[in-house]
């Protein structure tokens, strides 16, 4: 390290009493006009806080910037409150949109709800389950509901399958 670089490195300690220049630095100081001008530089530098230092009452400073430090924190932790109840908002908007719960006012057609498995009906013909239709679209009270046959009308094979049918 060069002699200028090891002053300029002490300048900091003698500027605040921490240390004492010795005999080769003053020379060193006095003959370097670099060296010179930094230490002017620095000296200048510690009279311009001066004047703020003495004006500043630690006691009252104090509890003003601890309060300000808590506001921030205050500020900080509604805002993070905000953003998370926001964001919980717009998730329960999305859920709710594409959950099931969400599209009841949704017409389907009637090829989407005949789409829904029951197993009582996996063992019947496609005639049977044409029939079965047509009977479920007439009103209550009506010609084709009235000429289902009962129980007491059905042979012994098609009880059999109805009963198949019931038992799974």
């Amino acid at each position: 390290m060069s002699e200028c670089g090891r002053l300029s490195d002490r300048m900091i300690e003698v500027l605040h009493l921490r240390s004492n220049w010795a005999a080769g630095e003053v020379t060193h100081l006095a003959g370097c006009p670099d060296c010179r001008a930094e230490w002017r530089v620095l000296e200048a530098a510690r009279g311009l806080g001066a004047a703020v230092a003495n004006r500043v009452d630690p006691e009252r400073l104090g509890p003003r910037v601890l309060a300000g430090v808590a506001a921030a924190r205050r500020r900080a932790r509604w805002l993070r409150a905000g953003w998370l109840g926001g964001l919980a908002a717009a998730a329960a908007v999305t859920l709710l949109l594409w959950s099931p719960w969400g599209n009841r006012t949704r017409r389907t057609t009637p090829e989407r709800e005949l789409l829904v498995p029951l197993a009582e009906l996996e063992g019947l013909t496609t005639q049977q389950l044409e029939g079965l239709l047509d009977q479920f679209a007439a009103p209550l009270g009506s010609a084709a509901a009235s000429d289902a046959p009962g129980l007491g009308d059905l042979g012994d094979e098609e009880l059999e399958q109805v009963l198949n049918t019931l038992e799974g």
